[in-house]
């Protein structure tokens, strides 16, 4: 892994005549350029187009960075040295300053079938979230969770049917949205689904329908939908009366 510290790559070509030129000179120049420490200089050629070169030098910490743009700027032997790379190379070089930027690292989700204790919790999560909480009217709903040490960072369940699963109640605590833990709560739904042979699985949302676009969920007519799904508390309840409806064929 490259150092946080700025890197300064040089990208320039030559013709094959002044190739060898090029790796002369740099085995002289190289313990220059590396003498003061924390600093480290590579060359590459393209393979797709040969003559091609990167230079890329990189630093160990940002004050080796700054230290090295000094002595470029005012080290009588570095300016030198430099001067006969350019008389080397004798063409554009293109030179680009950059800096490191580390992806921020997402948390691991464990996802797993709720226990009965956490159904307050569930309960408390899908009322913040302005969702229903599945009642007697309903079919039996399984729900799976995603865990942040002892608390609950995310639900999600399913009804099975014999024409179809249906999926909902899928919620992220305020704090946890941003990682993955809603796709993988979606994810885990869907292979438990799977496992149990429904045909197609089909949800219902009022806002969050580009999400599950992107999960490979379609929009879909109501009419199409089997009235035992269509029949179901979720199809008729006044809160999902314009709802948006998906299906994803399993």
């Amino acid at each position: 892994m490259l150092p946080p510290a700025p890197i300064v790559s040089l990208v320039y070509r030559l013709p094959p005549e002044r190739r060898s030129a090029l790796l002369e000179f740099l085995e002289e120049a190289l313990p220059l350029y590396e003498r003061p420490g924390g600093v480290r200089v590579g060359l590459y050629e393209s393979l797709d187009e040969p003559g091609l070169f990167l230079e890329l030098v990189s630093y160990a910490s940002t004050g080796a960075y700054e230290a090295d743009q000094l002595r470029v700027d005012q080290d009588p032997e570095m300016v030198a040295t430099l001067a006969r790379f350019k008389a080397v190379v004798s063409g554009p070089v293109e030179v680009r300053r950059m800096r490191s930027i580390a992806p921020r690292a997402r948390p691991r989700v464990g996802v797993e079938a709720a226990a009965f204790q956490d159904q307050a919790s569930i309960a408390a999560l899908l009322t913040e979230s302005g969702l229903s909480i599945p009642s007697a009217d309903d079919a039996p709903v399984r729900f799976l969770v995603a865990r942040e040490g002892a608390m609950i960072a995310g639900c999600a369940g399913y009804e099975i049917h014999p024409s179809g699963a249906l999926l909902r109640s899928v919620a992220v605590t305020k704090a946890a949205r941003g990682a993955g833990i809603g796709r993988a709560l979606v994810w885990g739904a869907i292979a438990e689904i799977s496992s149990r042979g429904a045909p197609e699985i089909l949800l219902l949302t009022s806002g969050a329908a580009p999400f599950f676009e992107k999960l490979g969920f379609r929009r879909v007519d109501r009419a199409s939908v089997s009235e035992e799904l269509r029949a179901t508390a979720q199809f008729r309840s006044q809160q999902c009366a314009s709802a948006v409806c998906l299906r994803l064929p399993t």
